[in-house]
C-alpha cells in the first residue's frame, strides 16, 4: 500500500454493505462521512513500513478496468514487534472468487519474510466467511471465543495442515 492508494481504499469501502462493514470494522459505519472515510484510508495508506505493511488486489471489471477489489494489511504490535494484527477486506460483489485467499497467502509469505512470528486477528463470531478463510489457511491457528468475538492467533514459525486448532 502506498500514499497514492487512498482513493483505492475509499473505493473498496464504498463497495461494502453495512453488514460487511460491521463484520470488518465491528461497527456498521452507515453514516460515516466521506471526510472520515478518506482520513482513515489515508492513515492506512501512509503507515510507515516499520509499523506495518499492506497490499491491494486489482481486477479488470466490466465497468471499471484495474478496479481495486480487496486489501490486506498487518500492523505490528508495539509491545512485541514480531507480532502483528491482520485485517483483510474484499468487495462484497467479488466474494467467493479467491481474492481473500490470495491476499492472505501473500500476507503470510511477506510477514514471514519480514521476521514476524505470530499474526493475530479479532473476528466477529458470526463472520463465517472470514472464519472459513482462516480455517483453510495452511498455518497453525488457535482461536478463543469471548463476548461474540473470536480471537485468532496464527503461528508463522511452523507449518500445519489447514484448519483451526
Amino acid at each position: 500500500m502506498r500514499p497514492d492508494d487512498v482513493q483505492n481504499l475509499v473505493d473498496i469501502f464504498e463497495h461494502m454493505t453495512p453488514e460487511s462493514r460491521y463484520l470488518r470494522f465491528h461497527e456498521a459505519l452507515t453514516n460515516a462521512s466521506p471526510q472520515l472515510v478518506r482520513k482513515t484510508a489515508a492513515q492506512f495508506a501512509t503507515m510507515p513500513p516499520e509499523k506495518g505493511k499492506g497490499w491491494l488486489a486489482f481486477a479488470d471489471l466490466p465497468d471499471q478496468p484495474c478496479a481495486p477489489v480487496g486489501g490486506v494489511r498487518y500492523v505490528r504490535i508495539e509491545s512485541d514487534p514480531e507480532v502483528a494484527e491482520v485485517a483483510l477486506t474484499v468487495r462484497d460483489d467479488l466474494h467467493g472468487q479467491g481474492i481473500g485467499r490470495a491476499l492472505l497467502q501473500l500476507l503470510v509469505t511477506q510477514a514471514r519474510a519480514d521476521g514476524l512470528r505470530k499474526l493475530t486477528a479479532i473476528v466477529q463470531a458470526d463472520n463465517r466467511v472470514a472464519l472459513r478463510l482462516l480455517n483453510a489457511a495452511s498455518i497453525p491457528i488457535k482461536r478463543k471465543f469471548e463476548s461474540g468475538e473470536v480471537f485468532i492467533e496464527a503461528d508463522l514459525t511452523a507449518t500445519a495442515e489447514p484448519g483451526l486448532s
